[in-house]
């Protein structure tokens, strides 16, 4: 994964725990795409403040996932949960018809699991 979305996932995670200051500077350079220089402008502080700004949330964000690793976490569920969904569809493969053609049979349980798995995956 690039620095970017690495920054950009870690202030989805922790964003609430930085300053409103901090937080702003952030959105802007990652949700609104702008420039140091437009943030400087819109902010009402110098390029050089943004910079340092966006510098020190940076490196909070990395020490809150050092000491919480909430991202490393979800990312480690969501490979679960890949797992899970290729099992399923394993088992699903393996089935006699008979099972398949039953009204609530393995085949509508392992589609319902499924469709819970990545419901949960996406909410993740």
């Amino acid at each position: 994964m690039n620095q970017i979305a690495e920054e950009s996932l870690l202030f989805d995670f922790y964003g609430s725990l930085l300053t409103e200051k901090k937080q702003r500077v952030m959105r802007l350079y990652h949700e609104e795409n702008m420039s140091l220089s437009e943030i400087a402008e819109d902010c009402g502080i110098t390029r050089a403040a943004v910079y340092d700004s966006l510098k020190k949330a940076e490196s909070q964000l990395r020490d809150y996932e050092e000491k919480l690793g909430m991202l490393a976490s979800y990312f480690e569920r969501l490979e679960t949960l890949k797992e899970v969904r290729s099992d399923l569809q394993k088992l699903k493969d393996r089935l006699p018809e008979r099972f398949l053609d039953r009204e609530k049979g393995a085949a509508d349980l392992i589609s319902d699991m499924d469709a819970r798995l990545l419901k949960l995956s996406e909410e993740a």
